[in-house]
């Protein structure tokens, strides 16, 4: 799925999900509900393995 996809399904424009996947921000809540719905994951799958990311 491209930057352009998700933005498009999640609402969430693609210069945020651009900055995320550079680790420039560390969006909100909101954002990350969002992008779980458009994925249509779960919190804990979206967050599993950060553990050791941190």
């Amino acid at each position: 799925m491209t930057q352009d996809e998700l933005s498009r399904i999640s609402g969430v424009d693609r210069s945020m999900i651009s900055k995320m996947e550079n680790g420039l921000v560390f969006p909100s809540m909101k954002v990350f509900l969002s992008l779980c719905i458009a994925l249509k994951i779960t919190l804990d799958t979206l967050f599993e393995g950060w553990d050791e990311i941190i």
